[in-house]
């Protein structure tokens, strides 16, 4: 017969527990009040349960283990209890007051790790201590209160160690935890058609984004070609316009070959990759580690090396050439904060990923935009240093500290073509990064039978990683580097995850669902937009009769609005008018010589005749939709309405009424031509130094979440460099106020105009340079058809 959680010999254990405190005997009490929380593993919100986890927290901290406790006084803090959580939150809060620093393991038994939602213990090799994510739950019923006839005293921990808290956000929701089928049929397949062609797009767009560069060198030596002949009269070699097609081949081959190989060392180099252990992934996910060797031996191929790297970002990616040299790395952060089935739908997502065969040319696009990247950021820091060198020598060698400066300028100008080739060359990979996940997360529910499990598993990770950005107070490099492979990408999950407390789940996903042109405006983002993603992971929970985790109704697209179309699109639309102006008086040329008419039978021979009128037809649709784009700032100067920012004397830490900024970010049928003048100080987070130099990670912390801001310098992208002037890098870590122009996309952002700090003031030139760029096309299309 099975004995019942409450059952005498627990409560014996419990009892003589209880009796060691009082003798002072610590060790024998930790001992009987493990043992007793190990007898109780189904049954750990029982009342006895949760007053033998509150003492057991105070013992350690009197037997000096204070990391120990803080592990539990996290179990409790994801208590349904109220008053639980507030004793938890109470004693963490007091730690964290008197014990700031840390110091390391306190004793060789603490560093011995735990999971203590069941005491299991884990084997060596576990990189770190389990601790539970803890969802938000502010709106949360009370529950009935924890019989406890003897309270924990308040706690006086003897050694020092650092506290990080669970964050308890407001506004929002516990998880409803919706079940998962136990018996289920697979859901039919998927049709292959739209992923093998985006395999197929793949390999070709990445040649041409490659062959592009040469093209546009060998435009630019012709430019100047018949600039020194026909302008100077200079006489000038003629350029060479060849493109190295079989050396480009033969090197992306090398590559596509040697991408395990080399991504193994940049990840180890770079970002600290260790190996995975199947005791530690077995003693975090039972049911993952179970599921890798039975989807092994199914396909009749070794089991994946498996990684992890130590970061607090949730991270999953698969990367290799074939499946036998496959590998699956996971984040520190993903064991730690998601519980043993959500960490089984990632695995199975990328196990997902294996059983089609995207993740060999993911792994290729990877490989070719890690070298880019790594040199970027790289040479960046590089630049910092030589720049903290030349300051110091100021004073003993002027000429040393000039030529250290000259250098770091060299460093910064590489490091921002490094950043540009690595922007240009992930474009290949977005549209297949986009189909792969949809038929991952549908092969991840097959092999789990968790669709809800994997909901809340993307959900977490988009919290946790807003989290991680905001106490990191800038954008990991390994996020960014890597986020076509991931299972969330870093944009979309940061504005998710940060908006979310604030701002219902549900509210957040409706542009995602029902916006008619959400689809194009998604077109850079690595990843199918979060709101359709999560809508068909319910559609799948629902097939198989299960109760969904979110409450996603099937919603159709909204009338699209005419006018802010035609001028979202302009200068598309202008392109495709020159194209068309061009074509109509190439066939009248036509039609001309073919009549004898010989005034402009010119025309039919000259090309560059589609070239010109297409410039033309882009600078004029730029124009067309500058007012639009650009409204008024002027009145935001002087009029500091709460519906614009926050009041004159309130504090930044505060958390102002800014529902206005929810409306904005919530509008459904908002494109980015939709321009709100806005006004709004907040916290600048972002990369300092040289690795920031383009603005590439500049994000405005406000109360109600991250936004990405968007800057260019008054004098274009070298002005970004110049550290002579004031620039947003320079502003980072500082209270701002922001006046631009709010856009809402796939992501919100704000094109910023002004930022000012103190008396700082950094002035952007997204207008000016509008206007230039639409000037230099027209002038250019003048240039090509005269």
């Amino acid at each position: 017969m099975t004995s019942s959680p409450d059952s005498a010999s627990g409560a014996d254990r419990l009892e003589a527990g209880l009796a060691a405190i009082k003798q002072g005997n610590y060790s024998q009490a930790i001992q009987h009040l493990e043992r007793y929380l190990v007898s109780q593993a189904g049954a750990l919100e029982q009342p006895n349960s949760i007053k033998a986890r509150m003492w057991l927290a105070t013992v350690y901290l009197r037997s000096g283990r204070p990391k120990k406790a803080i592990a539990v006084c996290q179990q409790l803090y994801s208590s349904p209890h109220i008053k639980v959580r507030d004793w938890a939150s109470q004693t963490l809060e007091e730690i964290e007051q008197r014990y700031p620093t840390s110091t390391g393991p306190e004793t060789d038994a603490d560093a011995e790790t735990a999971d203590l939602a069941g005491f299991v213990p884990l084997q060596s090799g576990t990189t770190g201590r389990r601790s539970v994510f803890v969802p938000p739950n502010s709106s949360a019923t009370e529950q009935p209160s924890v019989q406890n006839s003897e309270s924990p005293p308040p706690v006086n921990p003897p050694a020092a160690t650092s506290v990080k808290k669970p964050v308890a956000a407001p506004n929002s929701s516990i998880w409803r935890s919706a079940g998962r089928s136990q018996r289920w049929q697979p859901l039919p397949k998927l049709n292959p058609a739209r992923l093998q062609w985006a395999e197929m797009a793949t390999p070709i767009a990445l040649f041409l984004l490659i062959a592009s560069v040469f093209v546009v060198l060998n435009a630019i030596g012709l430019l100047w070609f018949k600039f020194t002949t026909s302008i100077l009269h200079l006489s000038s070699p003629i350029p060479s316009l060849e493109i190295p097609v079989g050396q480009i081949l033969l090197i992306l081959g090398v590559l596509f070959v040697a991408s395990p190989w080399l991504l193994d060392a940049l990840l180890k180099g770079l970002y600290n990759l260790h190996p995975l252990s199947a005791d530690t992934l077995g003693a975090h996910s039972p049911e993952a580690y179970r599921m890798i060797q039975r989807f092994s031996q199914q396909h009749q191929m070794p089991m994946p090396r498996l990684g992890i790297v130590p970061t607090q970002a949730p991270l999953a990616f698969t990367y290799g050439s074939l499946r036998r040299f496959c590998r699956i790395v996971v984040s520190q952060g993903l064991l730690d904060q998601l519980t043993d089935n959500e960490i089984a739908t990632i695995y199975a997502g990328e196990l997902g990923h294996i059983l089609h065969w995207d993740f060999s040319l993911m792994s290729w696009v990877t490989i070719v935009t890690q070298i880019p990247y790594a040199l970027y950021w790289q040479t960046a820091k590089g630049g910092d240093w030589l720049r903290e060198r030349s300051a110091l020598r100021q004073r003993e060698s002027k000429l040393i500290a000039v030529l250290l400066g000259i250098g770091a300028d060299l460093l910064a100008i590489g490091s921002a073509i490094s950043y540009g080739f690595y922007r240009l060359l992930r474009g290949s990979g977005l549209w297949l990064s986009k189909q792969r996940v949809t038929y991952s997360d549908r092969a991840a529910c097959n092999l789990t039978g968790n669709p809800n499990g994997l909901i809340r598993a993307l959900v977490k990770s988009a919290i946790a990683t807003a989290q991680t950005i905001q106490r990191d107070t800038k954008t990991d490099y390994l996020l960014e580097s890597f986020d076509l492979l991931t299972p969330l990408g870093c944009g979309a999950a940061t504005s998710l995850g940060s908006f979310y407390p604030h701002i219902s789940l549900t509210a957040l996903l409706e542009w995602d669902l029902v916006n008619p042109d959400r689809h194009w405006l998604a077109i850079n983002h690595s990843h199918p937009l979060m709101g359709d993603r999560l809508q068909r992971l319910t559609h799948y929970a629902l097939h198989w009769q299960l109760e969904p985790e979110l409450d996603i109704e099937p919603s159709e697209s909204l009338n699209r609005n005419p006018r802010s179309f035609l001028l979202q699109c302009a200068p598309f639309f202008g392109l495709a008018a020159g194209y068309l102006v061009a074509q109509i008086l190439w066939f009248a040329a036509q039609i001309a010589y073919r009549f004898g008419v010989q005034q402009i039978s010119w025309l039919a021979s000259d090309y560059n005749l589609f070239a010109g009128f297409m410039m033309i037809g882009l600078g004029l649709g730029i124009f067309l939709r500058f007012n639009a784009f650009f409204p008024e700032l002027k009145h935001l100067e002087s009029n500091r309405s709460p519906t614009h920012s926050l009041s004159e004397s309130e504090p930044l830490t505060t958390s102002a009424d800014l529902s206005w900024l929810s409306t904005l970010i919530t509008k459904p049928d908002a494109l980015p031509i939709d321009s709100q003048p806005i006004r709004l100080e907040g916290t600048l987070l972002g990369r300092i130094g040289i690795a920031n130099g383009l603005g590439q990670d500049l994000l405005l912390q406000t109360p109600k979440g991250l936004i990405k801001l968007h800057y260019s310098s008054q004098i274009g992208a070298v002005g970004n460099l110049l550290p002579q002037v004031t620039r947003p890098v320079d502003l980072i870590g500082q209270a701002v106020l922001i006046t631009g122009w709010f856009r809402r996309g796939a992501i919100p952002w704000i094109d910023m105009d002004t930022l000012r700090s103190g008396g700082r003031i950094s002035r952007s030139g997204h207008q000016v340079w509008s206007t230039i760029l639409a000037g230099t096309a027209i002038l250019f299309g003048l240039f090509l058809i005269v």
